[in-house]
């Protein structure tokens, strides 16, 4: 019993894991976007779009590139961020019935 509570709390921890990193992923997607935006004159190369390019007016390593079609809309956003609270209540429930030596052994959950 012990080590599918266990195993339970495990797989909780690492579904919360893996939607903190695709948040973040997003997350850094739009922070170059709006880093690019932000710089005067702006500078974003959008490819697989029918956007002309800019005449580059510096070196292309400070022009920064993303691609369209991987654009996170924001009904991506809104879902990410409701399956990483739903994982995040999930962790919860499983540490809260571990045995007190086994919940030791997972961080304590933040909600």
């Amino acid at each position: 019993m012990s080590t599918d509570v266990s195993s339970a709390c495990t797989a909780a921890k690492d579904e919360m894991n893996r939607l903190e990193r695709e948040l973040r992923d997003i997350a850094e997607f739009y922070f170059m976007v709006g880093s690019a935006l932000q710089r005067s004159p702006p500078r974003l190369k959008i490819v697989n779009t029918d956007l002309a390019a800019a005449r580059q007016v510096g070196p292309s390593w400070m022009e920064s590139s993303v691609d369209y079609l991987a654009w996170p809309d924001k009904e991506t956003v809104k879902e990410t961020l409701r399956a990483y609270y739903d994982a995040e209540n999930a962790y919860a429930e499983a540490w809260r019935v571990l045995s007190s030596d086994v919940r030791s052994q997972f961080p304590r959950p933040k909600r």
